[in-house]
């Protein structure tokens, strides 16, 4: 055992699925804070926002990649997860 006196130990797949799903929660939250206001920007983006950005097509890109999204708390949460991937 590496690790004898740990309780916990968190491995790379466990700790993704915890960021996948905090930045679902904040899509979530955002976007029904959005919809309220009645903009759909966040409609139907769910997948894109937990898919590997390698994998995006070029609409996809195009639909992440704007100044609005920046400005966006879910895009910040995406960010924070992405920089977690080259740990």
């Amino acid at each position: 055992m590496a690790a004898p006196q740990a309780l916990i130990v968190q491995d790379k797949f466990h700790c993704a699925k915890a960021l996948n799903k905090a930045v679902d929660l904040v899509r979530r939250r955002e976007h029904r804070e959005l919809r309220a206001q009645g903009i759909g920007m966040l409609t139907k983006t769910r997948y894109l926002w937990l898919k590997n950005p390698l994998n995006w097509t070029d609409r996809q890109r195009e639909r992440l990649q704007t100044p609005k999204v920046d400005a966006l708390k879910v895009g910040r949460a995406w960010a924070i997860k992405e920089a977690f991937a080259d740990f």
